[in-house]
């Protein structure tokens, strides 16, 4: 596998850090743009796209602003403004118009994991024609509480500032996602069952850190936006659609809230509409759990079903 990077700058102003990789050589049969969830870094799926590549796939993934090596520095993790949301969609679409200058006349698939599913149903809304699939990992679509969580961000915004570490929200809503998997080995056991993958994760300077209060905002505007139904009606009714999710993840209310979404998918008309729910004791990074090869497996398998 051939490994390049680049840099571009966005609306906002963040230099944005992008990763490719492509096929050592034979026939390229569509390109992969690759989002990662929060407090990741695109360099945690190197082992997805060693898969991808080798079933013929050039794959992007950039690093978010406030992530990775957009960020560069700790005292910058975190940090989405100015933009907010909006502003994380648009970076999205800014790589999609790279891919497409330099790959011209190649399907191109959206793979997003977690806050990068759910970025990903906003892309599909405003930009549905311009993707041949797409693949949501680890996603959900319940409304649950989103007035509550909005009313909260602007209180300790107000209080503690948008560029302050979400302590009090992490505490409320992050934290309480290991629970269920007491003795926790670590913080974040409600990622994988993998602990050398979660030892490497919290070592990590880049990733596994507290996010912003700023950060959760955009979650709250984002998920006002894309779970509108309105905005839900204008993903193109013939777009492909996959949704993977592990039995085990806590994030989507064990699979729940994926559900919740493909149904009001289905409802909307979306005609190439699947799912798969991996068995047992398989968390919310799917792609990094016993089963990572029957994942991969299904990935390529749908995409090359999809060409």
């Amino acid at each position: 596998m051939q490994n390049s990077t680049f840099s571009f700058e966005d609306n906002d102003g963040f230099n944005i850090f992008v990763n490719k990789w492509a096929p050592d050589s034979g026939v390229i049969k569509g390109i992969i743009q690759l989002a990662h969830g929060m407090a990741g870094r695109s360099e945690r799926w190197i082992h997805v796209a060693e898969a991808l590549t080798s079933a013929g796939y050039i794959v992007y993934a950039n690093d978010h602003r406030g992530h990775g090596l957009t960020a560069k520095e700790e005292k910058n993790l975190g940090i989405i403004e100015p933009g907010g949301w909006a502003g994380c969609v648009g970076d999205l679409k800014q790589l999609l118009d790279i891919i497409k200058k330099e790959n011209k006349d190649k399907p191109i698939f959206y793979i997003g994991f977690s806050w990068g599913s759910y970025m990903g149903q906003d892309l599909i809304q405003e930009y549905g024609e311009e993707y041949k699939g797409s693949i949501f990992l680890g996603t959900t679509g319940k409304k649950e509480k989103l007035f509550l969580l909005k009313l909260l961000l602007k209180i300790i915004i107000k209080k503690d500032g948008s560029n302050a570490k979400a302590h009090k929200l992490w505490d409320l809503a992050i934290k309480p996602f290991s629970e269920p998997f007491q003795p926790n080995k670590t913080d974040n056991d409600w990622r994988t069952s993998d602990l050398e993958v979660l030892k490497k994760f919290e070592a990590d300077p880049l990733t596994g850190f507290i996010e912003t209060n700023g950060f959760f905002k955009g979650f709250g505007d984002g998920f006002s936006k894309i779970w509108n139904k309105k905005n839900e009606q204008k993903i193109p009714k013939n777009l492909p659609i996959y949704c993977l999710s592990g039995a085990n993840d806590v994030t989507n209310h064990y699979t729940e809230d994926m559900l919740v979404l493909i149904n009001r998918y289905k409802g909307y008309g979306i005609a190439d509409l699947s799912y798969k729910i991996y068995d047992g004791d398989v968390r919310h990074e799917i792609h990094n759990e016993k089963v990572k090869e029957e994942v991969f497996a299904d990935i390529i398998s749908w995409l090359d079903s999809h060409l």
